[in-house]
């Protein structure tokens, strides 16, 4: 036998034959017919030989038979057209015939030659050339293969799960230019540049954008897209999208939404009615700063689950009502800010809540400057901790009944009632204060108050009074005699700008740790009588202010007043025009140059004369005596 070229072959092997003959072909596996005296080897071999036997059909020998020329070539002939088998394997998954596996014909270059594309039923599929899911092949709907091919092959099913990638990934992938995103059914154009948001690889969800629009899709009618577990921070920040419409996702198998919209600034509605909310446990800051946000269908949200509500609506400043009246909050611990910074709020109904296993109350209706009236009926808050800023900047608010609040557990109330500048009364009468230890600003400028019980309360654990009654400029009258002031360290503005307080009796004051009493009596310009005589300043630093305006007060006694570690007595007695009569021990040393002994000739009670021109006096100090205004 002649041969025109003996090769080592990479690829399909042509065979040209003059006549025909049979040939033992070792060590290609199959050889095909492609013409006459044509044919084609395949083999995933990278190298080798191939060895050929003549056997001819009339069992003539070689010398009766003229040895036809061979030519052996790695090079595929002009026009040629070469054909593979692809044996689609449903592994484990029927097609609708019921078959389990579909032949086909390709060319090279994976076009379909001959066959039916079809998928196992009812499912999506991806096809691997391997059981171990390793090396995929993208097939397209008309069955066109995405890879040349050299060779038969196998391609085994696996099952699309159409579950999403977590949130943080899913949120990476938003193209800043999307301004809606749409989960549909709709198949993926060809044209269109695919967005791989699969959680698992298999591409049962594709995404692309269509204009500004981002689709997310399962690409098969009436399958869902199945939401990640983890969705947090699924839309975070994404400010351009003023649309998301949730047609055809999932969320039943979903436990976290912590910050799922957070920062949606371009958001102005959103509707929820689709999710499936059961298994969620976190949804913490879900609609945070969604500030253009107006309306937001949450009305069937199951909550059974969730344990974390903080920061929920926090900072939606436009919207205009809410209906949680289904919400099971059985399980919450934390509903701290859930309605901060919600202005625009003016009326809501909570009254449904089960707050029976509430720690956190921290700020949840603080600086809702809109909202008229509160239901909170039947609260459970024997748990809670925390209610500090709970009405912080409610500047509307007119009513709220707490007279049902169990606060024996509560730590901090500091600022609780913070500027609720038109509450007219508060009725605090049941409130249990025993492990209270921050009473700061409690009803800092509650402007419009009239009266305030607070005769009961229990303050033997708090450490801090600052601005507790500050700018409260209506209250007639405030009982405080009741009060354990034994670990206070600052009573700072305390009374500050009480501007119709006439009495008021702190003689049974311990502050004995008391290191800051500046503007504590501030402006409380109709005080006439203030009774100090149990407090104890050994360790008050600064006095700045202390009776700043106190224009009504004619007598001050400070005769057991120690001033020694005080550095700051700015402006103390400044405007005290009524004063006539001043009280001073043997530890009373005056501070500075401006603490404003009001402009007169004082005289000690031996006669002797002493002046003031109305910065300082030469009144002297470490002297106990009673000095008289002339």
């Amino acid at each position: 036998m002649k041969l025109k070229n003996r090769a080592i072959f990479t690829s399909a092997l042509m065979l040209f034959m003059g006549m025909q003959m049979l040939l033992d072909i070792r060590p290609v596996d199959a050889a095909e017919t492609q013409s006459a005296g044509v044919y084609v080897f395949k083999d995933a071999k990278k190298d080798g030989t191939v060895t050929f036997t003549k056997k001819w059909k009339d069992n003539k020998d070689n010398d009766e038979r003229q040895i036809p020329d061979i030519e052996i070539s790695t090079a595929k002939p002009e026009g040629m057209i070469v054909k593979y088998k692809v044996t689609f394997h449903g592994n484990g998954l029927a097609f609708d015939d019921g078959t389990t596996e579909n032949e086909m014909t390709y060319t090279e270059n994976g076009q379909v030659l001959d066959g039916q594309y079809k998928m196992p039923s009812g499912t999506n599929v991806c096809w691997y050339t391997d059981t171990s899911y390793k090396n995929r092949v993208v097939v397209a709907n008309d069955g066109t293969l995405n890879t040349e091919i050299t060779r038969n092959i196998d391609l085994y099913a696996k099952e699309a799960t159409f579950v999403l990638q977590n949130g943080d990934d899913f949120n990476s992938l938003i193209p800043d230019n999307a301004t809606t995103v749409y989960f549909t059914d709709e198949i993926m154009p060809e044209t269109a540049s695919l967005i791989d948001v699969d959680n698992d690889g298999d591409c049962g969800v594709v995404a692309w954008m269509d204009g500004t629009v981002m689709k997310v899709s399962s690409q098969i009618s009436d399958v869902s897209v199945i939401a990640n577990q983890n969705c947090k921070n699924m839309f975070n920040k994404k400010t351009n999208l003023s649309e998301i419409y949730f047609d055809n996702i999932d969320t039943s198998n979903t436990t976290n939404m912590q910050s799922m919209f957070y920062g949606c600034s371009g958001l102005q509605k959103l509707n929820l009615a689709s999710f499936n909310t059961s298994k969620v446990i976190y949804m913490n800051s879900a609609f945070a700063n969604c500030n253009q946000l107006k309306q937001v269908n949450v009305k069937s949200f199951d909550t059974s689950s969730v344990t974390n509500m903080n920061s929920m609506f926090s900072g939606c400043e436009n919207l205009e009502s809410i209906d949680v009246s289904n919400f099971d909050t059985k399980n919450v611990k934390n509903i701290g800010y859930m309605f901060v910074s919600c202005k625009k709020l003016a009326n809501i109904d909570l009254s449904s809540f089960n707050t029976s296993n509430v720690i956190n109350m921290d700020n949840i209706f603080q600086r809702c400057s809109g909202l008229k009236s509160v239901n909170i009926e039947g609260w459970d808050t024997s748990k809670t901790t925390s209610m500090q800023c709970m009405f912080s900047e409610c500047g509307s608010l007119t009513d709220v009944d707490l007279s049902h609040f169990n606060t024996s557990n509560v730590v901090n109330m500091r600022r609780m009632f913070h500027r609720c500048g038109k509450l007219v009364s508060i009725d605090v009468n049941n409130f249990d204060t025993a492990k209270v230890t921050n009473m700061e600003a409690m009803f800092y400028s509650c402007s419009n108050l009239l009266q305030l019980d607070i005769s009961h309360f229990n303050t033997s654990k708090v450490t801090n009074m600052s601005m507790m009654f500050l700018s409260c400029s209506k209250l007639t009258m405030l009982s405080v005699k009741n009060f354990n002031t034994a670990l206070v360290t600052d009573m700072s503005h305390m009374f500050s700008s009480c501007q119709m307080l006439t009495d008021l009796d702190t003689s049974s004051f311990d502050t004995s740790r008391v290191k800051n009493m500046q503007q504590m009596f501030y402006d409380c310009n109709k005080l006439v009588n203030l009774n100090m005589s149990s407090f104890d300043t050994s360790n008050v630093t600064n006095m700045n202010k202390m009776w700043y305006n106190c224009r009504s007060l004619t007598r001050l006694d400070l005769s057991n007043f120690d001033t020694s570690k005080v550095t700051g007595m700015d402006y103390s007695f400044y405007a005290c025009h009524g004063m006539n009569t001043l009280i001073l021990g043997e530890k009373f040393v005056f501070v500075g140059s401006t603490y404003s002994i009001p402009l007169s000739s004082w005289k000690n009670s031996s006669g002797e004369t002493f002046d003031s021109d109305g910065t300082m006096s030469n009144i002297p100090n470490n002297v106990a005596d009673v000095y008289s205004k002339m």
